[in-house]
Protein backbone atom coordinates (compact mmCIF):
# COMPACT_ATOMS: atom_id res chain seq x y z
CA UNK A 1 0.00 0.00 0.00
CA UNK A 2 2.47 2.67 0.79
CA UNK A 3 4.18 1.98 -2.69
CA UNK A 4 1.08 2.06 -4.52
CA UNK A 5 0.70 5.68 -2.57
CA UNK A 6 4.66 6.76 -3.60
CA UNK A 7 3.72 5.47 -6.85
CA UNK A 8 0.52 7.63 -7.19
CA UNK A 9 1.77 10.73 -5.67
CA UNK A 10 4.80 10.47 -8.30
CA UNK A 11 2.68 10.95 -10.50
CA UNK A 12 0.80 13.55 -9.57
CA UNK A 13 3.82 15.84 -8.26
CA UNK A 14 5.11 14.62 -11.98
CA UNK A 15 2.15 16.76 -13.28
CA UNK A 16 2.62 19.45 -10.95
CA UNK A 17 5.98 20.43 -11.98
CA UNK A 18 4.83 19.92 -15.81
CA UNK A 19 2.11 22.55 -15.13
CA UNK A 20 4.56 24.90 -13.28
CA UNK A 21 7.14 24.61 -16.19
CA UNK A 22 4.19 24.92 -18.89
CA UNK A 23 3.49 28.45 -16.82
CA UNK A 24 6.67 29.54 -16.79
CA UNK A 25 7.25 28.74 -20.62
CA UNK A 26 4.23 30.42 -21.31
CA UNK A 27 5.84 33.81 -19.91
CA UNK A 28 8.87 33.72 -21.30
CA UNK A 29 8.16 35.82 -24.55
CA UNK A 30 6.66 38.21 -21.99
CA UNK A 31 9.96 38.69 -20.14
CA UNK A 32 11.72 38.90 -23.09
CA UNK A 33 9.80 41.79 -24.67
CA UNK A 34 10.53 43.76 -21.59
CA UNK A 35 14.59 43.68 -22.26
CA UNK A 36 14.69 46.67 -24.30
CA UNK A 37 12.66 48.56 -21.03
CA UNK A 38 15.21 47.34 -18.72
CA UNK A 39 18.61 48.65 -21.01
CA UNK A 40 17.36 51.59 -20.95
CA UNK A 41 16.29 52.05 -17.40
CA UNK A 42 19.96 50.41 -16.88
CA UNK A 43 21.35 53.19 -18.98
CA UNK A 44 19.11 56.03 -17.44
CA UNK A 45 20.32 54.68 -13.87
CA UNK A 46 23.76 54.58 -14.95
CA UNK A 47 23.27 58.36 -16.45
CA UNK A 48 21.65 59.80 -13.26
CA UNK A 49 24.81 58.39 -11.14
CA UNK A 50 27.30 59.90 -13.49
CA UNK A 51 24.85 63.21 -12.97
CA UNK A 52 25.18 63.02 -9.56
CA UNK A 53 29.44 62.40 -8.95
CA UNK A 54 29.92 64.95 -11.44
CA UNK A 55 27.62 67.48 -9.41
CA UNK A 56 29.25 66.49 -6.19
CA UNK A 57 32.63 66.52 -7.21
CA UNK A 58 32.42 70.10 -9.20
CA UNK A 59 32.54 73.52 -6.45
CA UNK A 60 29.64 75.95 -7.28
CA UNK A 61 31.27 78.43 -9.12
CA UNK A 62 28.64 80.84 -9.17
CA UNK A 63 28.22 80.71 -5.17
CA UNK A 64 32.14 81.03 -4.77
CA UNK A 65 32.09 84.39 -6.71
CA UNK A 66 29.09 85.35 -4.87
CA UNK A 67 30.75 85.43 -1.14
CA UNK A 68 33.61 87.48 -3.08
CA UNK A 69 31.71 90.17 -4.10
CA UNK A 70 29.94 89.98 -0.59
CA UNK A 71 33.16 90.50 1.01
CA UNK A 72 34.48 93.20 -2.03
CA UNK A 73 33.83 96.95 -0.78
CA UNK A 74 33.01 99.59 -2.85
CA UNK A 75 36.65 100.76 -3.02
CA UNK A 76 37.70 97.85 -4.14
CA UNK A 77 38.01 96.56 -8.03
CA UNK A 78 38.86 93.19 -8.92
CA UNK A 79 40.46 93.13 -12.33
CA UNK A 80 41.08 89.17 -12.85
CA UNK A 81 39.70 86.49 -10.70
CA UNK A 82 41.95 82.94 -11.44
CA UNK A 83 40.80 79.73 -10.49
CA UNK A 84 42.16 76.31 -10.52
CA UNK A 85 41.06 72.96 -9.50
CA UNK A 86 43.56 70.55 -7.49
CA UNK A 87 43.04 67.86 -5.43
CA UNK A 88 40.36 68.47 -2.99
CA UNK A 89 40.38 72.20 -3.74
CA UNK A 90 40.16 75.49 -5.96
CA UNK A 91 43.22 77.71 -5.75
CA UNK A 92 42.44 81.17 -6.45
CA UNK A 93 44.21 84.40 -7.58
CA UNK A 94 42.57 87.35 -7.35
CA UNK A 95 44.06 90.63 -8.56
CA UNK A 96 42.28 94.06 -8.15
CA UNK A 97 42.63 97.60 -7.36
CA UNK A 98 41.90 99.36 -3.92
CA UNK A 99 41.26 103.30 -3.62
CA UNK A 100 43.48 102.91 -0.28
CA UNK A 101 44.58 101.08 2.21
CA UNK A 102 41.53 100.71 4.49
CA UNK A 103 39.40 99.18 1.68
CA UNK A 104 42.10 96.86 0.66
CA UNK A 105 42.06 96.10 4.45
CA UNK A 106 38.33 95.10 4.65
CA UNK A 107 38.59 92.83 1.80
CA UNK A 108 41.78 90.71 3.22
CA UNK A 109 40.13 90.65 6.42
CA UNK A 110 36.07 89.79 5.02
CA UNK A 111 37.84 86.72 2.92
CA UNK A 112 39.80 85.83 6.28
CA UNK A 113 36.94 85.96 8.47
CA UNK A 114 34.52 83.49 5.91
CA UNK A 115 34.94 80.20 7.07
CA UNK A 116 34.89 78.88 2.99
CA UNK A 117 38.02 80.36 2.62
CA UNK A 118 41.58 78.98 3.84
CA UNK A 119 45.02 80.58 3.28
CA UNK A 120 43.92 83.75 2.30
CA UNK A 121 47.59 86.02 1.52
CA UNK A 122 48.42 89.21 0.00
CA UNK A 123 51.14 87.63 -2.25
CA UNK A 124 51.80 91.37 -4.08
CA UNK A 125 50.96 94.79 -3.52
CA UNK A 126 52.10 98.12 -5.31
CA UNK A 127 51.22 101.93 -5.46
CA UNK A 128 50.61 102.98 -9.60
CA UNK A 129 48.26 106.25 -9.85
CA UNK A 130 47.27 106.75 -6.24
CA UNK A 131 45.51 103.13 -6.71
CA UNK A 132 46.95 99.59 -4.80
CA UNK A 133 47.29 96.89 -7.04
CA UNK A 134 47.01 93.48 -5.05
CA UNK A 135 47.21 89.80 -6.07
CA UNK A 136 45.33 87.80 -3.31
CA UNK A 137 45.84 84.12 -3.25
CA UNK A 138 43.14 81.70 -1.23
CA UNK A 139 41.79 78.44 -1.63
CA UNK A 140 38.66 77.00 -1.05
CA UNK A 141 37.44 73.24 -0.64
CA UNK A 142 35.62 71.18 -2.76
CA UNK A 143 34.68 67.25 -2.49
CA UNK A 144 32.22 67.47 0.40
CA UNK A 145 33.37 70.77 2.07
CA UNK A 146 30.47 73.25 2.64
CA UNK A 147 30.54 76.77 0.66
Amino acid sequence: MIVLAAFLSRFKLDADIQSTKESIDSQIPFIESLKADEILIKQTQLQLTNIKSIRQESPDYGLIIKKIADQTPGGVIIDSLSISKTTGKLDLIINGTAKNNNELTTFLLGLRDDKSFSDVNITSAGLEQNLINFTITTSVGIGGAKL
